[in-house]
């Protein structure tokens, strides 16, 4: 089976893809260790760490990865105590 180019995936795949990573990243290490390079790391597919930052600012990836529902309820915690939620 062939693996898709990461870059070949409408817009929406690959941000989900990238959400995905930070959900991971959050859960595993925590909140504030969601950087654009641990997300880029974290994905499913070869992902540069300024492809991330193309597709979110990184406060807006931390609110994305709090709203998600895969989100920990430590993670929902370390998100009240860094005063994002």
């Amino acid at each position: 089976m062939e693996t898709k180019n990461a870059s070949k995936l409408p817009r929406a795949q690959r941000h989900a893809v990238i959400l995905s990573a930070a959900v991971i990243v959050a859960n595993r290490d925590g909140l504030s260790e969601v950087t654009f390079k641990t997300t880029a790391d974290a994905c499913t597919m070869p992902t540069k760490s300024r492809t991330v930052s193309d597709y979110f600012k990184i406060g807006e990836l931390r609110q994305a990865v709090i709203a998600d529902a895969r989100a920990s309820d430590e993670v929902q915690t370390q998100a009240v105590a860094m005063g994002l939620k």
